[in-house]
């Protein structure tokens, strides 16, 4: 049964500082969280002989992508004050209905080809996580919360959802199976808005899960796996049940 290994090699490393470093400088998540707040609030990482900021190595960016700490990068670059990317928080409450209108807007407006011609590596479109990546994310937030256990049925899951039913079976001491009831996907709650959204990026834009032009399937192959976990081992894939078969 093939196991999850989460372990970038050098290539998807050089990727990273290609297409998302732009200075040095960065940030660092701590491994616990505020006593009072409960939140994590990221920091300046400095030398403890020095005093001065600790500069972004490859080393740093591999153990980010290993799941191993969490670091954030600046988009701008201080000597040219340009950006290679643009990323929008968008972890609150009504998020997608205003992600929804911003999109509407950008679509009417168009995107002048002066400014096209800036974003020279592409403009790529995020889809939902594929099985394999919701299968990296699992393993990430199964860590980080020091939960385990069998794994819910994750179809069209995000990220966050991900991370909020490891959190929730985390801090209320229940499973994952039962942290998962209170979970509503976004694919389920704004399955119409996230089909539109697939529609209009469908031959525009990059894919950023599969190599090429993102192309949109009405109808996708249905997934035929499993996630379990054992407690003592790593993420493992199982072939489906003969009820799901």
């Amino acid at each position: 049964m093939p196991m999850l290994r989460l372990k970038a090699p050098a290539s998807v490393v050089v990727d990273y500082i290609h297409f998302f470093v732009n200075r040095r400088a960065y940030t660092l998540q701590p491994n616990r969280p505020h006593p009072e707040s409960g939140r994590y609030y990221y920091y300046h990482p400095k030398d403890k002989k020095t005093g001065q900021g600790l500069s972004l190595t490859p080393d740093t960016i591999r153990r980010h992508l290993d799941g191993e700490i969490t670091i954030g990068l600046y988009s701008i670059n201080p000597a040219t004050q340009c950006s290679k990317w643009v990323a929008i928080d968008a972890d609150y409450k009504d998020t997608l209905a205003d992600l929804l209108k911003l999109s509407f807007y950008l679509k009417q407006d168009g995107v002048p080809p002066e400014l096209r011609r800036r974003f020279t590596l592409g403009t790529f479109f995020f889809d939902l996580p594929s099985d394999e990546e919701r299968e990296t994310i699992w393993g990430i937030y199964l860590k980080k919360y020091n939960v385990s256990g069998e794994l819910p049925n994750d179809e069209g899951w995000t990220g966050a959802e991900i991370k909020e039913c490891c959190r929730k079976a985390h801090r209320l001491g229940i499973t994952l199976m039962q942290a998962a009831r209170y979970i509503v996907p976004v694919s389920r709650s704004a399955a119409e808005q996230i089909k539109a959204l697939r529609q209009m990026a469908s031959g525009k834009f990059i894919s950023a899960s599969t190599p090429g032009v993102y192309q949109y399937q009405e109808n996708p192959p249905a997934s035929r796996r499993r996630l379990m976990r054992d407690p003592d081992g790593p993420l493992t894939v199982m072939p489906p049940s003969k009820s799901e078969a």
